[in-house]
């Protein structure tokens, strides 16, 4: 467990220093599009792979939603911001949703 951390530690000081001048990433929240109710599609740990760096370094990290796909599932973005830098990074996602504009609600289903 020990050994384990230690990898973890050298690796979140890797990205530490890769992030010295780039305050926030941007990239997918998941290596796949939404899916619908009861269609999870493929292993859920390989689809989540890309935010699960993120929780082990203890970064922030914020997803939103920007687009959709042909079916009309959204599809999202995820910003990644250095420790303790929480509000650069709720900045950079303010400004994004400004520019995206208002992102529509999610048709409801009637219910049975």
């Amino acid at each position: 467990m020990v050994t384990q951390l230690a990898v973890r530690d050298k690796m979140r000081i890797a990205m530490l220093e890769q992030m010295a001048d780039v305050p926030v990433l941007i990239g997918p929240p998941c290596a796949i599009p939404a899916w619908r109710k009861q269609e999870r599609p493929g292993p859920f740990v390989e689809n989540m792979a890309a935010a699960t760096p993120w929780n082990l370094y203890g970064f922030p990290a914020i997803v939103l939603p920007f687009g959709f796909t042909p079916d009309g599932l959204p599809v999202g973005i995820q910003l990644v911001g250095r420790p303790f830098e929480e509000e650069a990074l709720l900045t950079v996602a303010c400004h994004l949703e400004q520019a995206r504009g208002p992102f529509p609600a999610a048709p409801v289903p009637p219910y049975a």
